[in-house]
């Protein structure tokens, strides 16, 4: 029951963050368009950003079914969904995106909902990161299950994060500090190497 409580407030959670906090941006902008009826550029602007905004809700909304579904606890739906996004998210982009499979005889493993979701969160935002920020071509995933350890790598070849971030954690922007939480949340790890380009590697056992 306590289970069940915990998991209640996640969604609730979950809901807030990512629903709310983009509908409030598309009311908000809405109500901008309505007044500046005279501003043809600034509508066409707010416009793209209402648009822009509809989607993602709609991509975390359905990332929260995602791992609300107890038919995709398994290794094997979570791989194909990350793979299909990774796919998805760097189409028409730059960035040549590469999925490694390097455990091609992968047992069927169960692995929960909370576990899904902070692990695929933490790599929606390192492919983030390497649209946005790296200046990088090639981004590359792979995948390793070493008995109960699985293992993520995030492999591009940007211009890598300043020096000073690696020095201190405390300097880390909010996406790093999620990355880190999220990963202390299912007893997982993070590391971030870098040069040439950064390497993300994920570590968390799976039971």
């Amino acid at each position: 029951q306590q289970a069940i409580l915990l998991e209640r407030e996640r969604i609730i959670a979950d809901l807030h963050d990512d629903v709310g906090g983009g509908l409030s941006s598309i009311r908000m902008m809405s109500d901008l368009m309505v007044r500046q009826q005279t501003a043809p550029e600034k509508q066409a602007h707010f416009a793209e950003k209402i648009s822009k905004t509809s989607r993602e809700i709609a991509q975390r909304m359905h990332t929260i079914i995602w791992s609300l579904n107890e038919e995709n606890d398994k290794l094997d739906n979570f791989i194909e969904y990350v793979r299909q996004f990774g796919m998805s998210y760097f189409e028409n982009s730059n960035v040549s995106f590469t999925y490694e499979l390097l455990s091609p005889d992968l047992p069927s493993v169960q692995i929960n909902g909370t576990l899904r979701k902070n692990l695929f969160l933490v790599i929606k935002e390192a492919f983030h990161n390497i649209l946005k920020h790296a200046e990088a071509s090639k981004a590359v995933f792979q995948l390793k299950l070493d008995k109960q350890i699985l293992s993520i790598r995030i492999i591009d070849n940007g211009k890598g994060i300043p020096p000073p971030i690696w020095n201190d954690t405390h300097n880390f922007g909010n996406g790093l500090k999620n990355m880190h939480n999220r990963m202390q949340e299912v007893g997982g790890s993070i590391r971030f190497t870098d040069g040439p380009g950064t390497q993300i590697e994920i570590t968390v056992t799976i039971q």
